[in-house]
């Protein structure tokens, strides 16, 4: 070797350590599943600098499938069911390799949905009957907004002198899970005809 050559050394940067979940927290329970879920974490300070992004596995199975590999620290899963055990994993990755033993965590979406709303017909004024099915308890409103709570359960018999819309909700246990969970409206109708004959 001459005296103008040297060997240097090529360092290879660690791969990188397990992210911490943000959220949801690890096997929370009554996840709304009708508006936007996040998955949420943070990069660790520790080992190397993750550049390759993070894989995401997330399934109904304990040891989830790989979905997708992401570059930023959140992902929104979509078409998520009601009542449902859900489990994620983050694995960061570098050109070294992926971070080795993250954890798996789980949460379970809320046990409350309308699965059907039916109306009723009639001729002339009087009591119909509109039922729901589902999970949960039943609200019944006069407006697509909800507001004030006409009854609850099913089924509902009100009286009615002209077509009349309702619509239903599940109730959830806490005001405001009601709150951030309410997009499940479903429409009821009861058609009051005039000409019955």
């Amino acid at each position: 070797m001459g005296a103008d050559e040297a060997i240097l050394p090529f360092l290879v940067p660690p791969a990188p350590d397990c992210a911490t979940y943000d959220a949801p927290a690890d096997a929370a329970t009554d996840v709304c599943s009708y508006g936007p879920v996040t998955l949420e974490w943070t990069a660790a300070i520790t080992g190397g600098t993750v550049t390759l992004g993070y894989d995401v596995y997330f399934g109904t199975n304990p040891t989830p499938p790989f979905v997708i590999n992401v570059s930023t620290t959140s992902y929104s899963p979509t078409g998520l069911l009601p009542n449902t055990t859900y489990y994620w994993k983050i694995v960061p990755k570098n050109v070294t390799g992926d971070a080795v033993g993250c954890l798996t965590y789980s949460f379970t979406t809320i046990n409350a949905e309308v699965t059907s709303a039916n109306g009723d017909t009639r001729c002339g004024p009087g009591t119909v009957n509109l039922t729901a099915s589902g999970s949960g308890t039943f609200n019944w409103y006069t407006a697509a907004s909800g507001g004030t709570s006409v009854a609850t359960g099913s089924p509902y018999t009100p009286s009615v002198a002209s077509t009349t819309n309702y619509w239903c909700l599940h109730l959830m246990a806490a005001p405001m899970e009601l709150l951030v969970c309410q997009m499940q409206f479903r429409p009821v109708v009861t058609l009051l005809k005039q000409d019955c004959f």
